[in-house]
């Protein structure tokens, strides 16, 4: 599974942080399932990475994984469960299964990426919140938005519960334009305060909130 933006996004480049062979092997013989290929590789590869997977939304850690009685299997919940992505029991079979997601543990409705898209886009959606040096705005102007699009690249990937677009040229920064039905807000981060001033400088916004202010 190709999870090199992700490395890159927040360098990683080794199995550091993630779990061993034989840590994964426990928790699928106490659940009596293999794990989907992109999930066990992302487990393997990054699944101890706090700022990651914790951030703002959480991983749910192999040790408190679990298959309900609906034969569905929660990996990730929004901070305050307000949403919660799903692999079907009847699809972990798959190396790379489509994702399900339910704002009251009822309803279930795909998201529209497999797990591994799913897994790239949070992981951009962590970093807004993970990077040191950041700034938001709520309600922003078409003007805004049309300089973001002019400056920065769209990466693929999307989160339908905030249907949020990513922007970013280089590993160091990442931008989020967060839509809702009345509003659009903007989310900007970087690693560095060099980076955040650079972005700034292009944007001109009045910020609600700035890390440096």
């Amino acid at each position: 599974m190709n999870f090199s933006a992700i490395r890159e996004l927040f360098e990683v480049y080794d199995n550091a942080y993630g779990y061993t062979e034989e840590e994964l092997v426990v928790q699928e013989s106490r659940m009596n399932i293999k794990l989907p290929a992109a999930l066990r590789a992302y487990y393997g590869a990054f699944g101890k990475h706090k700022e990651m997977n914790q951030t703002q939304d959480r991983l749910i850690l192999p040790e408190e994984l679990h298959v309900d009685r609906s034969g569905r299997m929660v990996f990730y919940a929004e901070n305050q469960f307000v949403a919660a992505w799903c692999i079907l029991l009847s699809d972990m079979g798959l190396d790379n299964p489509p994702v399900y997601v339910s704002y009251d543990d009822e309803h279930w409705q795909e998201e529209g990426s497999t797990v591994t898209a799913f897994l790239i886009s949070m992981a951009y959606l962590q970093a807004i919140f993970a990077f040191r040096f950041a700034a938001n705005m709520a309600g922003v102007t078409d003007d805004i938005i049309s300089l973001v699009k002019q400056h920065w690249k769209k990466v693929e990937g999307t989160v339908s519960i905030w249907q949020v677009a990513f922007y970013q040229n280089t590993k160091d920064e990442i931008l989020a334009l967060m839509q809702s039905p009345d509003q659009t807000d903007l989310f900007i981060a970087a690693k560095s305060a060099e980076q955040l001033i650079a972005m700034d400088a292009l944007l001109k916004v009045d910020w609600d909130y700035h890390t440096m202010e």
